[in-house]
């Protein structure tokens, strides 16, 4: 009986051990939780402070981009053909390089040059006239991989052989194809861009008629060529076109006084014809406007003076 009363103060301890034991570890545990609230709000304000710098580093972005845009925008208006003086002398020399190589050919300097070419020209024209050009193809391209292939496994097999590795004799290309230059490939795009534009200014000349002879000329070409077309083929006329280039410079150049001679007096007579039927068409046609007015003044139509009666 004695010790119940003992027992009873080691229960209450227990309880009190067991109260201040939790009361500890719930101290702890909001301890440990605060720690984290506080790490929780420096991430989320620093978080938020990322977020500003982010949308400021993308509105300085943007308003650099708008800037070069602006700036690309404000280059390219101010581009006009020939502007550039590095472009103009590419697409000089190349139309030198052109005409010298064509004069080279249509004025038979070198008669193996230029008769090889004829030749060749001529060839294919015939040879298109029977075959197609994708059958002609597909003929090229079965053949060249046919015999490629069998070249490639007979080398193989020599090696083989004679105890060499059986590599393959393209190798070097295989592990460098070829490629095209980007560089190469702009610079001649910008050549062919400014001569369409060229060719562009010219055509505009000649419908809007800035020169009337000029576009006459033009227009009788047209309407001769439109004719041959309905009599001939264009492999016809190709080939008429290729064979009068290749033999009118050569005999121009022979009868050079002659031919420059009738060609002047032809000239002359062509423009004399021209002037005098353009006066012809403007005489008449300032006639018929005279005609208007003067009918239009009879009936009161037309006239500042009419309406302000």
């Amino acid at each position: 009986m004695e010790n119940t009363p003992q027992s009873n103060t080691e229960e209450v301890s227990s309880d009190q051990n067991q109260n201040q034991t939790g009361t500890s570890h719930d101290q702890i545990e909001t301890k440990v939780q605060h720690p984290k609230a506080e790490t929780e709000t420096p991430y989320h304000i620093e978080r938020a402070g990322n977020g500003s710098t982010e949308n400021s580093r993308s509105t300085t972005l943007s308003h650099e981009s708008t800037d070069s845009n602006t700036n690309t925008n404000t280059k390219t208006d101010s581009e006009t053909p020939f502007e550039s003086e590095n472009t103009a002398k590419i697409v000089e020399k190349t139309i030198n390089a052109v005409n010298s190589q064509v004069t080279h050919l249509v004025e038979w300097e070198n008669n193996v040059h230029s008769g090889t070419a004829l030749a060749a020209i001529l060839s294919f024209l015939i040879f298109t006239a029977y075959n197609s050009l994708f059958n002609t193809f597909c003929f090229l391209a079965i053949a060249v991989i046919g015999i490629d292939w069998l070249y490639v496994l007979g080398n193989k097999q020599f090696k083989t052989l004679f105890n060499q590795k059986p590599d393959n004799p393209h190798e070097q290309y295989l592990r460098n194809p070829p490629r095209i230059s980007r560089k190469s490939v702009d610079k001649y795009v910008d050549v062919w861009v400014d001569i369409i534009n060229k060719a562009l200014e010219e055509g505009t000349k000649i419908v809007f008629v800035e020169d009337p002879l000029r576009s006459v000329k033009y227009v009788i070409a047209f309407y001769l060529t439109w004719t041959v077309a309905s009599w001939f083929s264009f492999r016809t006329i190709t080939a008429l076109v290729v064979i009068t280039a290749f033999t009118v410079p050569k005999l121009y150049k022979q009868n050079k006084k002659e031919v420059d001679q009738h060609l002047g007096q032809a000239q002359k007579f062509a423009r004399d014809q021209f002037e005098s039927g353009y006066a012809v068409v403007n005489k008449h046609a300032g006639g018929i406007i005279g005609q208007v007015q003067t009918f239009a003044a009879s009936k009161g139509i037309g006239t500042s003076d009419n309406k302000k009666e």
